[in-house]
């Protein structure tokens, strides 16, 4: 059920209930198209009937803008949950990350007419600096969604073969080799007599 029916006072009144609000993450947090993904070190949280229940389910997605998705369900009821998502052949370093979770005080909460919105999406964001990958702790029992904004955006590869010429004694000209994936040089320069590079030229 993903709107529940209230007659109150012979009046209907609408709800909008805990599925309803995970079609909200499910709409608003994945691509078009899914894409493969390897779990490691994903421990079996529970065996029901021969069947091997993981402590982690996830559903990866891209769009055409190069934004990648990531919903992760952590079975683990009572204990919060690392992960680390990396992507094959890209940086995350610098990216922003929104951060959607289905959230409530216990696990058996329902939204109801007095407070409909006791299990609610929480939304945030987070910034990715100094590692190439993402670090979180998924909260107990929870369905967590992730967008990676402009994750599969190549890096320019370094600049080769720069060089330096004397045109005259007020001017230098410098070449170098284009770089793959780049759409733009900047030109930093420092005084001879100071440690901080400042822009130059676009």
């Amino acid at each position: 059920c993903v709107i529940q029916t209230i007659i109150e006072n012979g009046e209907h009144r609408f709800v909008m209930t805990p599925s309803a609000k995970l079609y909200e993450i499910m709409n608003g947090m994945s691509g078009d198209t899914q894409i493969k993904e390897t779990i490691l070190n994903n421990p079996t949280y529970y065996t029901y009937q021969g069947y091997d229940v993981k402590t982690i389910k996830t559903l990866t997605t891209k769009d055409e803008a190069g934004n990648v998705y990531l919903i992760v369900v952590n079975n683990a009821k009572d204990q919060e949950t690392s992960i680390s998502v990396s992507l094959k052949d890209f940086s995350l370093n610098g990216k922003t990350v929104d951060v959607w979770y289905l959230t409530s005080d216990q696990v058996d909460d329902e939204n109801t007419l007095a407070n409909p919105n006791l299990v609610h999406v929480e939304k945030t964001s987070m910034s990715i600096a100094n590692t190439d990958v993402l670090n979180y702790a998924l909260a107990p029992h929870s369905i967590t969604a992730f967008k990676l904004k402009d994750a599969l955006q190549k890096v320019p590869s370094k600049v080769e073969n720069l060089k330096a010429k004397d045109t005259n004694y007020k001017t230098i000209t410098l070449t170098w080799d284009a770089s793959e994936n780049a759409t733009v040089y900047d030109v930093y320069r420092k005084a001879y007599d100071s440690d901080e590079f400042k822009l130059y030229k676009t």
